[in-house]
């Protein structure tokens, strides 16, 4: 979260190419995973062996319930056996969620935000926002209270750090539940995977229709927040 894998070059890299980009109008956003981490970063590796960030993430000392389940289509398991317990993985076992109900996790994602905006960051690209905080199998592991809560007070710290900072959130869903991350959540554009759908369709069969139906129910319920179009993302392969 503090430091750019060396694949991709050093931090002083990153910032020289922050200032070209600025000197020629074009802003720099980055990707922020928040919902978890690889189970092979630090603070995971010192939370499995016991250590002062296994509150980072949720455990449970008993085997969970079966009722916990991803909840979308599949429904794949979410609590991940270690040793004589379980640690809560939405995506997979090797990305283990973080626990943003800890308040020195929470502190040490909303500082990084910070480090990367002083180094010339001009926003972030917010992934996997729907799934921060579970208070519960089925209903309660996606779009909770608490969620969009931590949004929010996420979303003010930016806004006095950096008042022109974008976030943009990767939040798949239908229009009525993104809203609530403008409304509620405090975020300034979702991905519209709505009109993502619509327009690809259009294309391949001619027919406008779709379009003109997820912009005006885009307008009903956001009025004048823009979106976040894009043809496909990383989690859909095929081509448009």
């Amino acid at each position: 979260y503090l430091g750019v894998n060396p694949q991709y070059g050093t931090v002083a890299q990153f910032e020289a190419l922050t200032k070209l980009a600025h000197s020629r109008g074009v802003k720099i956003v980055l990707d922020w995973v928040v919902n978890h981490s690889s189970v092979q970063h630090p603070w995971f590796i010192d939370a499995k062996n016991g250590g002062a960030k296994e509150a980072w993430y949720s455990w449970s000392n008993t085997k969970p319930e079966a009722t916990w389940k991803q909840p979308w289509s599949g429904g794949g398991k979410v609590w991940h056996q270690l040793g004589n317990r379980w640690y809560y993985g939405l995506f997979s076992p090797n990305m283990p969620d973080l626990n943003l109900q800890n308040t020195l996790l929470s502190q040490a994602i909303t500082a990084g935000a910070d480090l990367w905006l002083q180094r010339g960051a001009d926003g972030f690209r917010l992934d996997a926002v729907r799934y921060l905080i579970e208070t519960g199998p089925g209903a309660g592991q996606q779009d909770s209270a608490a969620t969009l809560a931590w949004w929010k007070g996420f979303a003010d710290h930016i806004a006095q750090v950096k008042p022109d900072a974008l976030l943009v959130a990767e939040a798949w869903a239908s229009g009525g539940i993104t809203a609530k991350y403008h409304q509620q959540g405090g975020l300034a554009m979702t991905f519209d995977f709505d009109l993502q759908s619509s327009l690809v369709n259009a294309a391949a069969g001619g027919i406008g229709d779709g379009v003109r139906t997820v912009t005006c129910q885009h307008d009903a319920l956001m009025g004048a927040v823009a979106n976040a179009d894009r043809l496909r993302n990383s989690d859909l392969s095929s081509t448009a």
